[in-house]
């Protein structure tokens, strides 16, 4: 009997591990909005993006210091903000 159940728990554990995929990653198929907030439509029910500050003058850093920043911001439009890529520049 120890072992009938050692195998059905061994099967179970078997079946149930995946292939390493993420299957509930984000993609920007999600996104369906042909509205923008920086064009002439109506832009009511859409998501729009207000920093706090834009830029940020880190002054002078020697050479190899590593330096970093939080730029603050806040979703000022009425439906959910979805940043896709963010990039630093």
């Amino acid at each position: 009997m120890k072992k009938i159940n050692l195998i059905l728990i061994g099967l179970a554990f078997f079946f149930s591990c995946t292939n390493g995929e993420k299957s509930d990653e984000i993609t920007t198929d999600i996104v369906n909005n042909p509205e923008t907030v920086s064009s002439n439509n109506n832009s009511e029910g859409i998501a729009a993006i207000q920093f706090k500050q834009t830029d940020f003058n880190f002054g002078t850093i020697i050479e190899g210091e590593k330096v970093t920043h939080t730029y603050k911001f806040k979703n000022v439009g009425t439906k959910d903000l979805l940043l896709v890529s963010v990039k630093p520049s």
